[in-house]
């Protein structure tokens, strides 16, 4: 999981959800997940990590 804190862009997994990228969005990847990526502006995030 991450939290954006600056920047812009756009997630799109392989079955077609796309997610906008901007501060203060909350994105939750999965092991496995096929992603593509647009990155409009630098992104800067916040990683949590699952033990």
């Amino acid at each position: 999981m991450f939290l954006v804190l600056s920047g812009s862009g756009a997630i799109t997994f392989a079955d077609g959800e796309r997610i906008e990228l901007r501060p203060g969005v909350g994105v939750r990847l999965r092991a496995g997940d096929r992603t593509t990526w647009q990155v409009d502006t630098p992104l800067r995030k916040l990683y949590l990590m699952q033990a």
